[in-house]
């Protein structure tokens, strides 16, 4: 395609977009909004595998003893912990530990509730790690049984709780991706149609002296891939600083209400994921576009 073939294709279709600018303005919001969705859902679908992988890749084992049991027994239950050889590393919870944590969470606020409160209440806990994570489930089936022990947790559980998550988000966002694609596309459809049909008598023209049917329609199809990637940067902007500040706000506040058992739960950085998103909408929103473009072209276009 010669230069001036296709500055000539870009200005029409920059023109056609300017001539219908409510409907144009409809399209590029409603593929905005397609790929907004397609957004959330995406990050939902990026962070709960990054902290699945952090699961699988740190196991651990989060154990409570019973808040009122003695020294003997705590003592009997971290000599076990000691000579049991599928545990790599421990990290012991105390009861000071415990409050700390606790008037942590609760902030100057609330912290007066626990005023004549001791720290007799709470629980002495162990952090656990396992040489094998394979080990994960026989091992907290033997912590259970160990006497004085309460409450046993593992990543495990958590993990396939995950997994089961994550396939019905990616259900559902495939599901809601379609159906707002197939609204974009319609839409789209619609726009270039008004279009086509205000410049019937100049497309019949052309066609009289010769133009070829692609020559006529590139400007359209140049068009619809304007107004999609228009709908993808603007969809991008909204997606990535309303995802900014929430990772700022939710990193911040799991570092005091996380549990002493997945402590290492958080967002992924909006660096991390900002490129695949942005090509993903760009190549969606093309795809959208041009999609829409040529259905319309191909039904109303005088062959």
């Amino acid at each position: 395609m010669k230069a001036e073939t296709a500055k000539y294709m870009l200005t029409e279709g920059v023109t056609n977009i300017n001539r219908n600018k409510l409907m144009s303005l409809a399209s590029v919001s409603i593929v905005a909004a397609t790929l907004q969705v397609f957004g959330i859902f995406y990050i939902c679908v990026v962070n709960i595998a990054a902290n699945t992988a952090v699961l699988r890749d740190e196991p651990e084992i989060y154990m409570e003893c019973y808040p009122n049991a003695d020294a003997k027994t705590l003592e009997a239950v971290e000599k076990y912990l000691q000579q049991e050889e599928r545990i790599a590393l421990y990290e012991k919870l105390t009861k000071a530990d415990a409050m700390a944590r606790l008037k942590e969470i609760l902030g100057e606020k609330d912290s007066s509730i626990l005023e004549g409160l001791d720290e007799s209440f709470l629980p002495v806990a162990y952090r656990i790690k396992l040489n094998d994570p394979e080990d994960s489930q026989n091992m907290a089936d033997d912590l259970r049984k160990v006497t004085g022990v309460e409450i046993v947790e593992f990543s495990g559980d958590t993990i396939s709780f995950r997994i089961r998550i994550l396939s019905w988000i990616q259900a559902a966002s495939a599901i809601m991706i379609l159906i707002l694609m197939l609204n974009s596309i319609l839409i789209i459809s619609n726009t270039i149609k008004i279009t086509v049909f205000a410049r019937r008598k100049e497309i019949g023209i052309m066609k009289h002296i010769g133009a070829t049917d692609w020559f006529i329609r590139w400007p359209f199809l140049v068009e619809g891939a304007i107004i999609g990637l228009l709908g993808a940067i603007a969809s991008f902007f909204v997606v990535t600083y309303a995802y900014s500040v929430i990772v700022t706000r939710f990193n911040t506040d799991m570092q005091l209400i996380s549990s002493q058992v997945f402590n290492f739960i958080s967002l992924v950085k909006p660096g991390q994921i900002a490129l695949k998103l942005l090509l993903s909408y760009v190549i969606i929103g093309e795809a959208i576009g041009i999609l829409g473009s040529y259905i319309s072209i191909r039904k109303h276009l005088v062959e």
